[in-house]
């Protein structure tokens, strides 16, 4: 007989059934840089960065920065 041994993911939900990842259904005023750049939110990325002094060059907690999440999500408009 097999044991899994190890905890199952199999998707976004973090302990607690907690979304490790945002839902495209909150509100993306709220969404970090990064998240605004996985999700494609071109005017949420151009406030963090314009308005509120973000920084583009700054990793994640995994040292992907924005450009990388831009370009692994397909969000040209973004990366740009």
């Amino acid at each position: 007989m097999e044991s899994s041994g190890g905890s199952s993911t199999g998707g976004t939900e973090g302990e607690g059934g907690a979304s490790t990842h945002p839902s495209p259904r909150r509100d993306p005023s709220s969404f970090t840089l990064v998240e605004a750049a996985q999700y494609g939110v071109l005017r949420r990325c151009i406030e963090l960065v314009e308005e509120q002094g973000a920084s583009v060059t700054r990793g994640d907690d995994e040292d992907i920065t924005v450009l990388h999440w831009a370009a692994i999500n397909n969000r040209l408009d973004v990366a740009r």
